[in-house]
């Protein structure tokens, strides 16, 4: 029986040493490397800090019911496979601290977070179910999470989710982000301004 497998890459690129005098380097070909291609599902999110810590986030196995979405880290000797127990979800985003926690994301409200300190793993209680498609840590006592539910018509289907270092909850948003939107995608911060990018509609 044949299965379709969806592949992670990476490309590397080798850059000629500078010398005294230096000549004109020869053109150097980048050079894509298979990394990873034992996946059921897709993957949807890659992030990392050095070639040498490296996640990739994705979706559970559509044809095993209560299989779990897929993390996968790697160290520079190989890829350790995260266990995230939350049956049926999928992953859409990773992302997290240059030396701190790293954060992942997805269907079912779903919130996880990779200690890096001793390497457990906790899921989060989150206000909703909606998908999240972006988590965004900002320090070890703040991070934000958005996402929504195309198909609902009600108030409140988006999600604008802000992390205090001790719990999840909605932020402090204007009423038109809740009413106005049924899906928020990513989310970053510079100098203390939290930017959202979503759906919009003015009808």
């Amino acid at each position: 029986m044949n299965r379709s497998h969806v592949a992670g890459v990476a490309l590397s690129i080798a850059f000629a040493a500078c010398e005294s005098n230096p000549q004109p380097p020869p053109a150097v070909a980048a050079k894509w490397q298979l990394l990873f291609t034992e996946q059921p599902g897709a993957f949807r999110s890659v992030w990392g800090t050095s070639k040498d810590d490296v996640w990739l986030v994705g979706a559970r196995d559509a044809k095993s019911p209560g299989s779990q979405p897929a993390a996968l880290h790697w160290t520079g000797k190989a890829w350790q496979r995260i266990a995230i127990p939350v049956p049926g979800a999928d992953l859409w985003w990773v992302s997290g601290l240059d030396k701190g926690d790293v954060w992942m994301a997805g269907t079912q409200g779903t919130i996880a977070r990779w200690k890096r300190s001793d390497g457990s793993l906790t899921v989060d209680k989150t206000p909703g179910k909606q998908t999240l498609f972006g988590v965004l840590p900002v320090s070890e006592t703040e991070a934000y999470a958005v996402g929504g539910d195309a198909t609902c018509q009600d108030p409140g289907c988006p999600a604008v989710w802000r992390w205090d270092g001790k719990a999840w909850a909605p932020a402090d948003v204007p009423q038109d982000l809740l009413f106005k939107s049924r899906q928020w995608f990513k989310v970053w911060r510079h100098k203390g301004i939290v930017y959202v990018v979503g759906t919009w509609s003015d009808d």
